[in-house]
């Protein structure tokens, strides 16, 4: 895995990384943890219109 990374990164990158991570790991948490929940709300709310045009096709209005 990782030689991986250094394949796709130089070592720059992975150290200026390693250093964040030493001093301040909140920062990559957040960097990565934005888009995933991000992605998230995305998925979650197709899946909620995709059942609301289910339930409007089907005849059930609640309003």
């Amino acid at each position: 895995m990782v030689n991986a990374l250094r394949y796709f990164m130089n070592q720059d990158t992975l150290t200026f990384l390693a250093w964040i991570w030493a001093h301040n790991p909140l920062v990559i948490v957040l960097l990565a943890g934005i888009p995933a929940l991000f992605s998230l709300v995305v998925i979650d709310t197709h899946r909620h219109r995709k059942n609301e045009h289910r339930k409007r096709d089907m005849g059930n209005h609640n309003y």
